[in-house]
């Protein structure tokens, strides 16, 4: 039977927040106890949202991505044009910690395996891996700087990171490579397809839903269809 009411259409639609007119690079959902706070990343500086949309200034600086830690969910890393920092969250305040000393490239993104470690990728300097061997009154104390690059299999160019079943994959130039442990080196990963492992393809992007729902951007400079977003 047809309804007797008038059909309505509600028609989405974005509506800027004041004070935040510049590029936006990254959005992270901190989750912490029962706190959801968004976190903005601009050109210049990291902002959180609060409920009534009002921005407030958390950090200022040229920042790539943020990162929020699983092994300490108080903490979340932020990638710099220049190195890796990090922000603590504590009684509601959020404090900046010392910038990691023998990181100096541009973070690009940023990712954490299994076992705690942090992977990140950079513009062009590789792939780098710090473990944590020390904290202090939950700030970071001693760390283990590990740098990987063209020696190790990775080709040239800026890569990307992503942890998928707890382990990190590479968005290169050149596809998606795998980290294999024992060997101390990367090599092409074929999981999603022959055509991520030919060389074919430059990962530009790697975004993971779960584990089973992977979305990347790509480029295939000899495909009729240049330029993807899927998978």
């Amino acid at each position: 039977p047809t309804s007797s009411f008038p059909t309505f259409i509600i028609e989405a639609v974005f509506k800027p927040i004041e004070k935040l007119s510049g590029e936006c690079w990254e959005l992270c959902t901190f989750k912490y106890q029962d706190k959801e706070i968004l976190l903005v990343v601009t050109n210049d500086n990291i902002s959180m949202i609060t409920e009534n949309n009002r921005v407030i200034n958390i950090m200022n600086g040229s920042v790539y991505d943020i990162y929020q830690s699983r092994l300490d969910p108080a903490r979340i890393y932020v990638g710099l044009v220049d190195g890796l920092t990090s922000l603590y969250y504590q009684k509601g305040n959020w404090v900046k910690e010392k910038q990691i000393e023998g990181i100096d490239a541009s973070i690009s993104n940023i990712t954490e395996d299994f076992l705690g470690n942090i992977w990140m990728g950079t513009l062009d300097q590789g792939v780098l891996k710090m473990n944590i061997k020390s904290i202090i009154d939950k700030r970071i104390d001693k760390v283990e700087i590990f740098k990987f690059d063209t020696i190790h299999g990775l080709p040239n160019g800026q890569t990307i990171v992503s942890e998928i079943s707890g382990r990190p994959y590479i968005g290169t130039s050149k596809g998606i490579y795998e980290f294999l442990a024992l060997q101390n080196r990367f090599e092409p990963d074929s999981s999603f397809g022959i055509e991520f492992a030919d060389g074919s393809h430059y990962i530009h992007r790697i975004s993971k839903i779960n584990d089973k729902e992977i979305w990347m951007v790509t480029v295939a400079e000899n495909s009729k269809n240049k330029y993807r977003i899927g998978y």
